[in-house]
């Protein structure tokens, strides 16, 4: 019932001449109109006062509707049963169904009460990482360019990083790594990575950074073991990352850099309430794009367009496809299989990181390549006598061939 419909149906009554029956019919109408154009006074009042008060009027008409059985059910209500009629078990029942309808209730009320204190939580830690971040680019010193002559040359390559972690402290018998000595791990890559690329004349190396540059605070140990938080790991990570890339820019003559999410950089400690998305490589990516372009460095490019988080893909100049991810959810074994089945395609060479220990694998004429990390062997590595050198990888592609050189850093 629309107010129109309503005021057409009082045109065709004679106000001063209402019987009983015509009054229901227009309360009736009157009921059924939206809540916010119901005023049962004001109708009291236009047809002449025939009830006390607009709330006896509408009280009347309900009275009536129940005698006539025509009451619409108040689903609030038990039943429309009186109590009497109900039995034991039809009243236990009914409220078995409503008790169990309230505490469903409350179990959303109580989730979304949850996810709204998540939210403001979360937001309070971005604002503060954008603060932070501001810091970090104007604290940073400039990027030091080396005016070096080109390499000349047709080959292309892969600088392959990952597991740099940096802020972590090792010092054990077999191995030692803090920032200073990660600095010169770097270096040392970067000379050695500078050398093979002359020696071959690659024109064109791809860095495939697999993620985990930081340490992060994933779980206790590392917490106790890292030797700078969050915010300042990301601040020595980006500032060495865009060092290195710009140190190799400045020889050969194009860059390819590419990246991918991993494990130890997750914002949220919780695997299960943390997305992959939520991932600090974001953030140390965009701050090497900032530094690129105040540098005025224009043969980097920053290629991202992975298939997805987890997930990248790329095709060499001679047609090999290439696809990578940092390892933590691929089985060296079943890697192939775990991206042939992603992409719908064959894949040529498969690298991944995470396992700090480098090999290679063949499986259907494709490679599994497992790059191996700057920090070495730790403490949690000691404890499941697992020993390994600092080492990272480069490959390089010449005239059919793909030379494969693990760059040693201790």
């Amino acid at each position: 019932m629309t107010q129109t419909e309503f005021l057409e149906l009082l045109n065709k009554y004679d106000e001063e001449h209402l019987s009983e029956d015509d009054l229901f019919e227009i309360g009736v109408a009157h009921k059924e109109l939206p809540l916010g154009m119901k005023n049962w006074s004001k109708l009291n009042e236009q047809l002449g006062m025939p009830f006390t008060t607009g709330e006896n009027y509408r009280c009347w008409v309900k009275q009536r509707l129940a005698r006539v059985g025509e009451l619409p059910k108040n689903v609030k209500m038990l039943s429309n049963k009186t109590v009497d009629e109900l039995s034991q078990e039809e009243i236990t029942n009914e409220l078995e169904e409503q008790m169990r309808d309230l505490y469903k209730q409350q179990v959303k009320t109580r989730d979304a009460h949850r996810e709204y204190r998540n939210d403001i939580r979360t937001d309070a830690r971005w604002e503060n990482l954008a603060q932070e971040i501001k810091k970090i680019l104007v604290t940073q010193k400039p990027l030091s360019l080396r005016p070096v002559k080109k390499i000349e040359g047709s080959a292309e390559a892969i600088c392959v990083i990952s597991d740099w972690h940096i802020g972590c402290v090792v010092d054990s018998f077999y191995n030692h790594f803090n920032l200073e000595i990660a600095k010169e791990r770097i270096a040392r890559l970067r000379d050695y990575t500078l050398k093979y690329c002359r020696k071959f004349g690659v024109t064109k190396l791809h860095i495939l950074n697999l993620g985990d540059l930081c340490e992060g605070e994933l779980h206790v140990t590392a917490r106790v073991t890292n030797e700078m938080d969050t915010i300042g790991q990301i601040k020595q990570a980006s500032e060495l990352l865009s060092q290195f890339v710009v140190d190799i820019a400045s020889e050969v003559e194009q860059v390819c850099y590419r990246s991918i999410t991993d494990n130890h950089s997750r914002v949220i400690q919780n695997y299960k309430e943390n997305l992959d998305g939520d991932s600090f490589v974001y953030l140390i990516d965009w701050i090497l794009e900032m530094k690129l372009q105040l540098a005025g460095v224009t043969n980097v490019e920053l290629c991202f367009d992975n298939l997805s988080d987890n997930f990248g893909l790329f095709r060499l100049d001679c047609g090999k496809q290439v696809g990578f991810s940092h390892g933590h959810r691929q089985n060296v074994n079943t890697a192939f299989q775990s991206f042939v089945g992603a992409t719908k395609s064959y894949v040529d060479y498969i690298i991944i990181g995470h396992y700090h220990s480098s090999r290679i694998k063949e499986f259907n004429a494709a490679k599994v390549i497992v790059n191996s990390s700057l920090k070495g062997t730790d403490e949690y590595a000691l404890s499941k006598n697992l020993f390994g050198h600092p080492s990272q990888t480069l490959l390089v592609f010449d005239d059919g061939n793909d030379l494969s050189f693990v760059i040693n850093l201790d």
